[in-house]
């Protein structure tokens, strides 16, 4: 593999796969589908990180509050809002950092590969904005999206 590091990633690009990729989440879900919001209760932060290696190397980061992640914890494994726990959450957001990751390593390059995501819940009082990084509204709330190498 090669060592070549690519920090140049067009955050408008990253935005637009970010939405897309939410976009086909709820696609899959059906029609007419109710995006859950879940309220705020804890300031906690969760983080999911995806490794990206090959012909180019670094990662890819997403950021969003709690009660973002339990909101797409709720989508995709069907439980009641006061049945998630934060172990849940984290399992959403390292899902769909997964997910973005596939979907937006093209934008970084072709001959790529990724890791096995890490994630971790933080307690912080917002989400902060990381190096290189862009927020992405959805109705799910704001994700703060960032590839670093």
């Amino acid at each position: 593999m090669s060592d070549v590091v690519i920090d140049d990633v067009d955050l408008d690009e990253l935005a637009e796969v970010v939405l897309e990729t939410l976009d086909g989440i709820l696609a899959t879900m059906g029609e007419g589908v109710e995006v859950p919001m879940v309220p705020a209760t804890a300031a906690t932060v969760i983080e999911a990180v995806v490794p990206v290696l090959g012909a180019a190397s670094g990662q890819f980061t997403v950021r969003v509050s709690e009660s973002v992640a339990k909101s797409l914890a709720v989508m995709w494994m069907g439980l009641e809002i006061h049945e998630v726990s934060t172990v849940d959450a984290c399992d959403a957001v390292a899902e769909f950092c997964n997910m973005l990751a596939g979907s937006a390593k093209t934008l970084v390059s072709a001959e790529t590969a990724l890791d096995v995501p890490r994630v971790e819940a933080r307690h912080c009082d917002e989400v902060h904005h990381l190096a290189n990084s862009t927020e992405v509204f959805h109705d799910l709330g704001v994700f703060v999206v960032d590839f670093s190498a």
